[in-house]
């Protein structure tokens, strides 16, 4: 398989909005709060981000990307919970 085949395959992947499920969300919620911790005392930026998530997912407006309004997937979601736009943005 050619690495351009796989590269295709692998941004497919990236870019697949998933739903996300309360179980899901229960779960991002956690994983943002332990993030927090984490990086409360050595990167106030980051924890400034994951607090803008936390307040974004009380309102609704988790998981979706703010440039283009499409859902944000649940993988990248995984990798960066506190993420602002999808893949393509």
């Amino acid at each position: 398989m050619s690495s351009a085949a796989s590269r295709r395959r692998r941004r497919a992947r990236l870019a697949d909005p998933l739903p996300i499920t309360a179980i899901d969300r229960r779960r991002l919620r956690m994983l943002l709060i332990e993030e927090h911790r984490r990086a409360a005392g050595r990167s106030p930026g980051v924890a400034g981000e994951i607090e803008e998530a936390l307040e974004r997912m009380l309102e609704g407006r988790y998981g979706w990307c703010e440039s283009c309004g499409t859902p944000i997937g649940l993988w990248r979601l995984n990798v960066v919970p506190y993420a602002r736009r999808c893949t393509t943005c």
